[in-house]
């Protein structure tokens, strides 16, 4: 059976966020973004957002789709609903096909919230509503 790929998940500083050359990224995660043992991927949060919303963004990179933030939450904090628009990193993301998040400093925060979100059921399709937080798609 295939391996399930490694996220890396940096702090949230402009570069180390996925914005700046990916060169930049491999410096900052050194040997972990190299690795070969597991298909290794750098996905892109926002450096200035809240965690929901960094959560959010996450969850639409693996799975694909335009990042809803949610009704509630963006009107609690007069935000747009929607972002951007991803191309699924890893699009077979499902309870048979698990992935492994690393998060550094906010990057943990941002794995954390996803993790809880997933278990809260805030996203569309059958992700884990009703389930205990220790799930098998997302580990600390």
């Amino acid at each position: 059976p295939r391996r399930a790929p490694l996220f890396l998940l940096p702090i949230d500083a402009g570069c180390l966020a996925g914005r700046g050359p990916r060169r930049e990224r491999e410096l900052y995660w050194g040997e972990a973004s190299r690795q070969t043992v597991l298909r290794t991927l750098i996905p892109v949060v926002s450096p200035v957002a809240s965690s929901w919303e960094r959560a959010c963004q996450l969850f639409y990179q693996l799975k694909g789709g335009r990042v809803d933030y949610g009704e509630a939450h963006s009107r609690r904090h007069e935000i747009e609903r929607f972002g951007p628009t991803f191309q699924a990193l890893y699009p077979e993301w499902d309870e048979d096909h698990p992935v492994h998040l690393v998060g550094h400093s906010f990057g943990g925060c941002t794995a954390r919230a996803l993790q809880q979100m997933l278990a809260d059921g805030c996203f569309p399709g059958p992700w884990m509503r009703g389930t205990e937080p220790e799930t098998r798609d997302v580990r600390e």
